[in-house]
């Protein structure tokens, strides 16, 4: 999955919420974007073939619990959810 992680310039706030994904779902990439999101998600995605991603806010944080049951409901959505 990927996460990209918006308002980076708070760069505490981005680090707190990417150390925390970095310890709740290790095998994730974690994008952080600092200015011009549309452009820097547009980079990121051009190569990325799975049908979901995930976009937050510096500052966000999860219990260790929220992404097992979104990996489990995200696989019962019908791909063209993501359109």
């Amino acid at each position: 999955m990927l996460i990209f992680i918006l308002g980076a310039l708070h760069a505490a706030a981005a680090a707190s919420t990417a150390a925390n994904l970095a310890r709740i779902v290790p095998g994730w990439s974690i994008v952080p974007i600092v200015d011009r999101p549309g452009e820097r998600m547009n980079q990121a995605l051009c190569g990325y073939d799975q049908p979901f991603f995930l976009t937050l806010q510096a500052g966000d944080w999860f219990h260790a619990s929220f992404f097992p049951n979104c990996k489990l409901n995200c696989r019962s959505c019908p791909i063209i959810s993501a359109d």
